[in-house]
């Protein structure tokens, strides 16, 4: 008889049964999310466009309207399989579960046994008779958040590459800022510039990340989120306007600054653009940021 004390203790396995059971109750758990989810939204129209924005994402994936939805339901942003992420490029960092569900098909080929002698004198006629069956089910997927690797790349980003980068400009302009500037998923938005907080697409590349920095920063240093501030139109002018100036100030070639101005200002208003105050607040950044310029160019000269 063998030593009980040297064996090793079996691993517990749940039964069918409480496998079953535990599915049945995380598919209400997250079905009562997607219900009040839903429910906030219909009441509010911004929350709508978010979730648009969010199915719209270029290059994210290839799930369904419901799937988008359930992603952000469940506070999700960008979401993929542990092996789909492998093939991208990254990894789920260890120690890391799967918190976000969303619905996947399977098929299968459910065997006929009950066959008449007629029905099988056609099977030989027949490719086969097994019946098909689809049936949904509930998939773990990984947050973004929860992997690391190669910067993701997207459709919506410019291409080229800028003699400057992100994260030093990035803490040269949080200096002359008074809210903190973040990098975070924006839907299909570069970014945007709030009372409380600047943010800049965690989506984008390099050269986006830079173009949509200086842009936020500007509404921020041109007031545009103060009361009384000027149409949108104008500021969107404004800003942009800044961010072409700094952008060639720094060589960075951004193709789409003179369409974005160009476009706004057909909305009437040109009369109430503060020429003024766009070189003081272009004169202010390029300041901030111009050691950071230096020094990549003597790193070029010395390669050179």
């Amino acid at each position: 008889m063998k030593n009980q004390k040297n064996q090793k203790p079996k691993k517990q396995i749940r039964s069918r049964e409480d496998r079953i059971e535990w599915a049945k109750e995380n598919q209400e758990r997250i079905e009562d999310k997607m219900k009040k989810f839903v429910d906030a939204a219909v009441m509010d129209p911004a929350k709508i466009k978010e979730i648009a924005d969010h199915y719209r994402i270029m290059g994210l994936y290839d799930y369904s309207f419901l799937n988008s939805c359930l992603i952000k339901a469940q506070g999700g942003t960008i979401c993929q399989s542990f092996k789909k992420w492998q093939e991208l490029g990254r990894n789920v960092m260890k120690g890391q579960k799967a918190g976000i569900y969303i619905w996947r098909p399977f098929t299968y080929q459910k065997k006929n046994a009950d066959k008449t002698d007629a029905q099988n004198t056609k099977k030989n006629t027949d490719e086969g008779d097994d019946e098909t069956r689809t049936f949904f089910r509930l998939v773990p997927i990984f947050d973004v958040t929860q992997t690391e690797g190669e910067e993701l790349k997207y459709q919506h980003n410019s291409e080229g590459e800028a003699p400057a980068e992100y994260k030093e400009l990035k803490a040269k302009l949080g200096r002359i800022c008074t809210i903190p500037i973040k990098e975070k998923i924006t839907g299909e938005s570069r970014g945007y510039c709030s009372k409380t907080e600047i943010a800049v697409s965690s989506m984008s590349n390099n050269t986006d990340k830079l173009h949509t920095l200086i842009h936020e920063v500007a509404h921020h240093k041109l007031g545009h989120l103060d009361t009384g501030s000027g149409p949108y139109n104008v500021n969107e002018v404004e800003a942009e306007t800044v961010a072409h100036f700094v952008c060639e100030y720094l060589n960075i070639e951004y193709k789409l600054s003179k369409q974005y101005v160009g476009g706004w200002k057909m909305y009437g208003g040109a009369e109430k653009i503060r020429y003024k105050k766009i070189f003081q607040v272009a004169d202010q950044i390029i300041k901030s940021v111009r050691p950071a310029q230096n020094k990549n160019k003597k790193e070029v000269k010395k390669a050179s």
